[in-house]
């Protein structure tokens, strides 16, 4: 764990083994001090307290390369398996099982999973998705994938896409990296 200190020097301030994988990304939860991670070994969820993480008992796709992982409501997140196509929704209840959204290209390798409105997911519940053939337009309430661009992806699992929206005249802006 690194932390900047009053100079902008990052100053190390704690090590930690989880036995979770590797740890392809992380995502503050609404609950405090709670942090969701997509890992080698599937979703899981830790709490951080006294420069220390303690795994929790929830997990998601125990065994299975999670490499991605988007925030779409205060108990669910849109997850990417690495090796499968299409995203799965998962809501954070007892009981709920994670629903597929297919890809009809049955593409796979995401390394991209962007809302297009962050702040206003359930008015405008859209996220952008870049896998091993193309860069997706998903519609999470119709559990839809539409292909925005064909374009091949590496298989490296870092991301490779971001967008922005104009403050001034609201058009929205997507930079990618293409090999």
């Amino acid at each position: 764990m690194i932390r900047v200190n009053n100079s902008d020097a990052l100053v190390k301030v704690a090590e930690q083994k989880l036995p979770v994988g590797n740890i392809y990304k992380i995502v503050k939860t609404d609950k405090e001090g709670e942090f969701v991670m997509g890992c080698g070994e599937g979703l899981f969820f830790m709490q951080y307290y006294d420069l220390r993480f303690e795994l929790l008992e929830e997990k998601i796709f125990f065994g299975k390369y999670v490499t991605q992982l988007c925030p779409v409501s205060a108990t669910g997140y849109l997850v990417s398996i690495w090796n499968q196509p299409g995203l799965w929704l998962c809501e954070r209840r007892p009981g709920c099982k994670p629903e597929k959204i297919e890809d009809p290209r049955y593409n796979s390798h995401t390394t991209d999973i962007k809302p297009l409105f962050p702040d206003q997911i359930g008015d405008f519940p859209y996220v952008v998705s870049r896998n091993r053939n193309s860069i997706n337009l998903v519609d999470l309430r119709n559990r839809h994938t539409q292909p925005l661009i064909e374009i091949r992806n590496s298989d490296l699992f870092c991301e490779k896409l971001c967008l922005t929206i104009d403050p001034d005249t609201y058009n929205l802006r997507m930079m990618y990296v293409s090999w």
